[in-house]
């Protein structure tokens, strides 16, 4: 067992710097390049949080995601019928190509983009001036005050029979 944890650890080290661009790309993307979104995130540290998300995976899942950065980038000239990667394209391009995997026929094409998808808009949502324009600044300042581990449950509400 020790020895397939090394191996893992040798694998996610080598492998998760690959696809910082792509990454980058489908993140810009799927937010349509929003100005009022983009201006409000560090890009930087969304992409970092999602690469420490990702390298947390299983083995398995990991190299899945890995693999599916490398087919939305090289397969786009496949799947587009033009001659040009997916960080290369124009945005309407991307998001028309993205939708091709969204709402794609095939079942393992829909759940690797929702995996993708999952693994990139969690880790843009958590940005705090992301945060703070959908008014959830209040709300998250009361969780960060709060010390750890002590979480105020509120009662359950009481069976209502009619």
């Amino acid at each position: 067992m020790l020895i397939v944890n090394k191996i893992q650890v040798m694998v996610v080290r080598r492998l998760l710097p690959k696809g910082r661009g792509v990454l980058r790309t489908l993140i810009e993307s799927l937010v349509a390049e929003d100005v009022e979104i983009l201006s409000r995130v560090r890009m930087e540290a969304v992409i970092e949080r999602s690469e420490n998300a990702i390298a947390h995976y299983p083995l398995q899942i990991f190299l899945t995601v890995k693999a599916t950065l490398f087919m939305l980038e090289f397969f786009a000239p496949l799947m587009t019928r033009r001659w040009q990667r997916f960080t290369s394209m124009p945005l309407e391009d991307r998001v028309r190509y993205l939708e091709g995997w969204e709402y794609s026929p095939l079942d393992m094409q829909r759940n690797l983009f929702l995996l993708l998808k999952a693994s990139t808009l969690t880790s843009l949502a958590s940005e705090p001036g992301l945060l703070d324009f959908a008014g959830y600044s209040a709300f998250m300042r009361h969780r960060q005050e709060r010390p750890l581990g002590e979480a105020e449950v509120p009662p359950c509400p009481k069976k209502q029979t009619n």
